[in-house]
């Protein structure tokens, strides 16, 4: 009897071990089951939306090819406006968001949060992005080195009055 109750449990266990949750989507059914924009789908001189300014490789700044346009607006989360340009590059342009106090002052944290990413080599990686899924940033809000975005930067953090 025991022995018939320790076989039962075994093969319950190895059963349901079977009959987990099965992941059978992958990202690009999962983006256009939702409707979703993605910076790839975009023609040259258009733009969209994102939550993120980017990642690191190599020494310089990317955009995943496969970031995806915000559905809607955040009114106190910063934003970046990321228009496609010719030689598959982008720009980016920080956008405040609408309900915060200090346009000023929110470009320059973004800017300082962005000059701190350029120090982390291979975020990229990190997040798994292979860099033929990647688009060069050419600029952000006009500047084209760390240096230029530093010395536009109105306060450094560390100087900001609390």
């Amino acid at each position: 009897m025991r022995r018939t109750m320790l076989l039962i449990c075994f093969l319950a266990a190895a059963g349901a071990a079977h009959s987990q949750f099965r992941l059978d989507v992958t990202p690009d059914e999962y983006r256009a089951w939702k409707g979703a924009v993605t910076l790839d789908q975009i023609s040259v001189g258009e733009s969209i939306i994102a939550m993120t300014p980017g990642c690191t490789s190599d020494g310089q700044l990317f955009m995943p090819r496969d970031t995806e346009a915000m559905d809607r607006p955040a009114q106190f989360l910063t934003r970046y406006r990321v228009e496609r340009l010719p030689g598959s590059k982008v720009a980016v342009t920080i956008i405040p968001g609408a309900g915060s106090e200090s346009t000023e002052r929110m470009i320059s944290d973004a800017m300082a949060g962005i000059v701190a990413l350029t120090l982390q080599p291979d975020s990229c990686a990190r997040l798994a992005v292979p860099l033929d899924r990647l688009f060069p940033i050419a600029s952000i809000n006009g500047h084209t080195s760390t240096k230029q975005m530093m010395d536009a930067i109105t306060a450094p953090p560390s100087s900001a009055a609390p």
